[in-house]
């Protein structure tokens, strides 16, 4: 539910093929058979959006923390990452803040070669200090399950 990066004839092939993730990675991930290594994983500044009430500096940390993830050799076609924030709820007294997004990752000639729809939440156990926002630990986990889910 909620905004999407896809046209909706890809959101009907990726419905129907998603396939939930493991337990500590993306609950849904679709990628296209025969998916290849790719160099980089670049931003895509002008389709990534954030919901309302998210932190001013969820999507910047979540686009440094992709941008980690091309620091490893690597040979094949740069892809366009697009992150949809479309639901954020910040934390309260008994309650950690989460975001549901979705990543979409395109070849250069614009077709989709993965999707993955997930949520973090960003729990106090996750941070590396005290002074660790929320939008710092959400960048991290999404970096790390798209690591963990493509083994990079």
């Amino acid at each position: 539910d909620g905004q999407s990066a896809l046209a909706s004839s890809e959101s009907a092939a990726v419905a129907a093929g998603a396939q939930k993730g493991r337990v500590d990675g993306f609950r849904r991930l679709w990628r296209i058979p025969g998916l290849k290594p790719w160099r980089l994983l670049k931003w895509d500044q002008d389709h990534s959006i954030a919901a309302a009430g998210s932190p001013a500096t969820l999507l910047q940390s979540i686009r440094e923390e992709v941008g980690r993830l091309n620091q490893r050799p690597a040979s094949g076609d740069d892809l366009l990452l697009t992150c949809t924030i479309y639901v954020y709820r910040g934390g309260g007294w008994f309650s950690d803040p989460k975001a549901h997004y979705e990543l979409v990752a395109r070849n250069p000639a614009g077709k989709a070669l993965w999707v993955a729809d997930d949520e973090v939440v960003a729990r106090p156990g996750l941070a590396r200090s005290r002074a660790d926002p929320e939008e710092a630990i959400i960048a991290r986990e999404i970096a790390r399950k798209i690591r963990q889910a493509f083994g990079l």
